[in-house]
């Protein structure tokens, strides 16, 4: 009975860690926030270390003698299940550690450090007309990067948005820090030229 306690509180423990995670990590993604391609780069390589070791315990933990993760999954699951589970979390856990590091956790620590300023950012022509473009993300531009997965440049004016061509760049206000970039939003824009906060320098 006791063993059950513990490991139930064990799973609860990893239950709320996870919800945390991708909690965080909706959050980066939806705060508008471009981090700095240097800190990106070291989240991405932290990522992929924290998943490396999560699956060398995970796998000995599965495979090793009497293993009792590898009985509680096969009871709860079923052995076909389970074996899916064992591929699937490690990608999963990969996908939340790079979310909430690369974006969910320094989007929070970035709005308390953050200083007023202009930054420029190369991004790739639109795919799509201005109408077909989302409406939570209406004139979405994507930044140039070298990461895994591309930040956006939302409520981008149509006009604009319909000028950008190869090699243009995109002059934004925000605040900025070390960890990276975020933009004001335009729709909170209640007086002024709304075009004032996205000017477009055209590429060489």
């Amino acid at each position: 009975m006791r063993e059950e306690l513990i490991s139930l509180k064990a799973q609860l423990r990893a239950g709320a860690i996870g919800v945390g995670l991708v909690a965080i990590s909706i959050c980066g993604m939806t705060t508008k926030f471009i981090p700095a391609e240097t800190y990106a780069l070291y989240a991405q390589y932290l990522s992929v270390t924290l998943t490396l070791v999560f699956c060398i315990f995970f796998y000995y933990a599965f495979f090793k003698r009497n293993s009792k993760v590898r009985d509680d999954l096969f009871e709860t699951f079923g052995k076909l299940p389970a074996a899916g589970i064992m591929l699937i979390t490690p990608m999963g856990l990969f996908l939340v550690l790079l979310l909430a590091l690369t974006w969910g956790l320094p989007s929070i620590a970035h709005a308390f450090v953050g200083e007023e300023a202009e930054e420029s950012f190369k991004v790739y022509p639109p795919d799509h007309a201005y109408l077909n473009t989302l409406a939570s993300c209406k004139g979405q531009l994507t930044v140039e990067s070298n990461l895994l997965f591309k930040s956006h440049i939302c409520f981008v004016p149509e006009a604009i948005y319909n000028s950008v061509s190869g090699g243009d760049t995109i002059l934004i206000k925000g605040k900025k820090s070390l960890l990276g970039f975020s933009y004001y939003h335009v729709g909170e824009l209640y007086f002024g030229d709304m075009d004032a906060k996205f000017k477009l320098q055209k590429g060489a």
